[in-house]
């Protein structure tokens, strides 16, 4: 789910353009700076850049094509000044703009234009790149308390730079992951639907931003808008689409079970390196009852990284699927360790009531203390969690009440509540039947919304 590097949008590019030939070495550039302008406004504009053009606009009926070299000596001068500029005076510039570099090998020929087509780019160098790949590290976390960090990074960088779309799709995306932990999911939700059409608005061509949209209106149950969002998302770049996780989870929740597997699995086949990348296509397995295939894939992702607490989180749910509570309870111990929770403590704590009465392990007075405690005052409540809870309590009545209570909450796994085993044992019963007719319907905003902070997260370490 994690976020690419972003390409600047062409607003940022034509004010990058203007800001370079008002500056002192390209004023004393002229052919290089109309150069520079020529293409990179042929660029914007979605055509290819044939040295055959440039000398005719450049040079005028001097240039013969095929014999002139005006074209490429220009060009030449043109990439050495552009490194100049960026390595001085365009140090802190936000936007980069540099001609591709030929191959050194003459036998490899560009195709026509290519050599002249410029390359925008975020300047890496710049405050505002460093600040925006510190988010981009917060969002796909080792631990996931670093979520709200990447929220923070995000608006720290929005509010440096209204425009920078990375920044406007991360905050949805961190706010899409921060509602799936259960944290304040209500004003998590809302924050993402809210922000949701300034991504687009910023860039209408940018694919990662319609995506992104679709997944905040997924979850605030827009689904028509969601579905919208992602056919133009499609149009705008398939590949893409087809390998973003909240695609998947959008196809699961509106019921094309078998294409969002086709698809976590060819991702997962297309990054074998990569353990979280796995463990979401054995959760994949997991809602689709396919646990003897799951078990092999979530081992794989945590050979690949021991870390990976999403893989144990998966392996937990797979194992209380198949009656296996002792080893449910193994692997979210071992999740607690990889967090850096205290003994004890969990990062789900009605997860764990529910492992802990499915488990042969003796039942720790600290599991009930710590799932009651999200009842707290001071505490943004999991509705969800205390559903579990309640499962684990074999009191379903309350149970039923708080899984409808989280779908007032707009707590995302309600979205897939038809589909997840968890919830067998609440099939037969007419209110849960109700639930599930529901839910895809849209309900109320709540009245109050209070926003998540970094101190509502579970505790690392207490």
């Amino acid at each position: 789910m994690a976020l690419e590097e972003p390409v600047p949008n062409k607003n940022e590019i034509k004010n990058q353009l203007h800001h370079m030939l008002a500056s002192k070495r390209f004023k004393a550039a002229r052919n290089q700076a109309d150069f520079l302008e020529l293409v990179v406004m042929r660029a914007l504009a979605g055509k290819k850049n044939p040295e055959w053009i440039i000398g005719r606009r450049l040079f005028g009926w001097k240039f013969k094509k095929d014999e002139s070299t005006d074209v490429r000596v220009t060009a030449s001068h043109l990439r050495e000044k552009l490194v100049l500029y960026s390595e001085n005076e365009g140090q802190e510039d936000p936007v980069s703009i540099l001609l591709p570099k030929p191959p050194e090998d003459k036998s490899i020929r560009l195709s026509e234009g290519e050599a002249y087509t410029p390359i925008f780019a975020y300047n890496r160098n710049s405050e505002i790149a460093r600040e925006y790949r510190l988010g981009l590290h917060f969002l796909s976390p080792k631990r996931p308390f670093e979520l709200s960090n990447a929220m923070e990074q995000f608006k720290k960088v929005w509010q440096m730079k209204p425009q920078h779309v990375g920044a406007v799709i991360g905050m949805i995306e961190a706010s899409c992951l921060l509602a799936f932990m259960g944290w304040g999911a209500s004003a998590s939700v809302w924050s993402a639907v809210e922000v949701a059409p300034q991504a687009i608005a910023l860039d209408p061509e940018n694919w990662h931003a319609y995506a992104a949209a679709g997944a905040a209106w997924l979850l605030g149950v827009e689904i028509d808008r969601a579905s919208q969002a992602f056919e133009k998302a499609l149009a705008l770049n398939r590949v893409e689409t087809l390998g973003y996780s909240w695609y998947h989870i959008f196809l699961l929740a509106t019921d094309h079970q078998e294409e969002a597997l086709f698809l976590a699995r060819a991702r997962a086949d297309a990054n074998p390196e990569n353990a979280t990348i796995s463990a979401l296509y054995g959760l994949h397995l997991y809602a689709a009852r396919q646990f003897e295939t799951a078990i092999p894939v979530i081992m794989c992702a945590i050979e690949l990284d021991r870390n990976c607490w999403t893989a144990y989180l998966a392996l937990a749910l797979v194992h209380v699927a198949r009656g296996d509570g002792t080893g449910a309870f193994v692997s979210l111990r071992i999740m607690g360790y990889v967090l850096q929770i205290a003994e004890g403590r969990y990062l789900f704590p009605g997860l764990a009531m529910l492992v802990h009465s499915k488990s042969k392990v003796a039942l720790e007075p600290s599991v009930v203390d710590d799932a009651l405690t999200i009842l707290s005052a001071d505490k943004v409540p999991s509705t969800l969690q205390l559903a579990l809870y309640f499962m684990g309590t074999k009191r379903l009545d309350l149970a039923l009440m708080c899984l409808k209570m989280a779908w007032h909450a707009y707590e995302p796994i309600v979205l897939f509540a038809n589909t997840l085993p968890v919830f067998d044992s609440l099939r037969d019963n007419d209110n849960f039947q109700e639930i599930l007719k529901h839910r895809l319907s849209r309900r109320p905003k709540p009245a109050s919304l209070s926003e998540p902070q970094l101190s509502e997260c579970p505790p690392a370490n207490s």
